[in-house]
């Protein structure tokens, strides 16, 4: 049913209507209602006056359009007058029986045949009262720290020497695991164009890895169409970015080769296989990567170190530092799991649904059938997640941890610190954006944690 005008007769009675509320899970409320003959009579009647007062004929005074005229407006006006009754009913039944929507209100089922009265149902969620009763004693266990080893750190000093691989053009040569490819491609016949073959869909560009050029995205061949309307791709082989057959293919031809080969391409599910097309495929150029020598120089490349044992040094307490980040992090997660299983909460069904909405956007199932399984599957940690957002903002409110404006401000400080921009110019940056809300937010969960960690605190403490 679409909005219509608002009506100009008197407020529908509460009192007159029969309304019968049923309680649903996750906080689902159904109104069942029912407008007595004579309400809806008189709306009629109000809705005629109303309009014949507002048309004016030639050769009659305002107000005394004939009938034949009126009956023109008359599904019209009914449709009106319905939408205006069924708002307005539901609008006094909420009010009376003391109800807040937290979604949308959905009217459906809506009877109306002249000379009954009018029947409908209005569904909804309900915003959940919560009251948390507990915050604590409860049973903390320090989890043991942990201190990276030296594989842990040889892992660390050479990703910082692939970040600074120098990428080297051969031409000639097969590419090998580790090589970089800049290749042509096009389906060959009548097939789906597309970029299905980059395993998972992601693009070959690593520049968000810190590789240098020639494999920063901003360089021609990733995603260009070739001189021939081939699609030009680079990528790295061995590294996933590619399907399988895909690198076979490349790997069997040097620079300037060019063929066309059958490449299975997976199905849209485990179950369901997929098939095989003929791609065409041509080797543009070939790289090979001649990272930096592990030597002092490279370690004074990288910072302020005089030597390779000091670069080790930072790098292994730079993980210790996050490894205890880490373990607090998951020691709080412990604590809020006892504090949401200790109050019984029930979240709306519209935010659960919300959360799985945003989630599974943000992977990009390949169907519905995918977008489905997904939905199930995370269905659980998503209704946790809305049972958490509840009791904390619950916290927040029967403690009174909102932020202060002086923490807010403290926190803009810091933040403009980092960025090295002033202070006034980080908070209008986020008034713009909309992000000082999720900066109060950030907060007011630090505050949550903070103030659950000292009603149950850990026996080191």
């Amino acid at each position: 049913m679409t909005a219509g005008r608002r009506r100009a007769s008197t407020p529908v009675d509460v009192s007159r209507l029969d309304v019968n509320v049923t309680e649903h899970p996750q906080c689902r409320r159904v109104l069942d209602i029912v407008i007595p003959l004579e309400i809806v009579e008189a709306e009629q009647r109000a809705a005629r006056r109303k309009l014949a007062s507002g048309i004016r004929v030639k050769g009659f005074r305002k107000g005394r359009a004939p009938a034949h005229v009126l009956a023109e407006y008359g599904a019209e006006l009914e449709e009106r007058m319905l939408q205006d009754l069924v708002r307005e009913s539901v609008a006094v039944a909420l009010k009376e029986h003391g109800l807040q929507p937290y979604s949308k209100v959905a009217v459906e089922n809506v009877r109306f045949s002249p000379g009954e009265p009018v029947s409908f149902r209005a569904a909804f969620d309900v915003t959940p009262k919560v009251v948390v009763k507990r915050v604590h004693g409860f049973r903390q266990e320090p989890l043991p720290s942990r201190e990276p080893d030296e594989e842990e750190v040889d892992l660390q000093v050479e990703r910082l020497r692939l970040e600074r691989t120098n990428w080297r053009r051969v031409d000639d040569g097969n590419p090998k695991a580790g090589d970089s490819a800049l290749i042509a491609i096009s389906q060959v016949g009548d097939q789906p164009e597309g970029d299905e073959w980059r395993s998972g869909s992601k693009v070959a560009n690593r520049k968000a890895d810190g590789y240098g050029s020639p494999m920063d995205g901003d360089e021609p061949g990733n995603g260009a169409d070739a001189d021939d309307g081939m699609r030009s791709y680079r990528f790295v082989l061995g590294r996933a970015e590619a399907l399988p057959g895909i690198e076979k293919a490349v790997e069997s031809m040097e620079p300037g080769g060019e063929g066309v080969f059958d490449v299975p391409f997976p199905g849209s599910s485990e179950s369901e296989p997929g098939d095989v097309r003929a791609m065409r495929i041509r080797l543009m150029e070939r790289y090979v990567p001649e990272l930096p020598e592990l030597n002092d120089d490279f370690a004074a490349s990288v910072g302020d170190f005089e030597s390779v044992e000091a670069l080790r040094d930072d790098v292994r307490s730079r993980l210790t530092q996050l490894y205890e980040i880490a373990r607090k992090r998951e020691m709080d997660a412990k604590l809020v799991r006892q504090v949401v299983e200790a109050n019984a909460v029930e979240a709306p069904r519209s935010m659960i649904e919300a959360l799985l909405d945003a989630k599974i956007a943000g992977l990009e199932p390949a169907d519905e059938e995918r977008a489905a399984q997904l939905r199930a599957e995370l269905r659980e940690d998503a209704e946790a997640a809305a049972k958490r957002f509840l009791i904390f903002g619950a916290i927040v409110e029967q403690f009174e941890l909102a932020p202060t404006e002086e923490e807010v401000d403290e926190e803009i400080e810091e933040l403009a610190k980092h960025a090295g921009e002033t202070p006034s110019r980080v908070y209008a940056a986020l008034q713009k954006s909309g992000e000082i809300r999720d900066l109060v937010s950030t907060l007011e969960e630090r505050k949550v944690i903070e103030f659950l960690r000292s009603r149950s605190p850990l026996p080191e403490e």
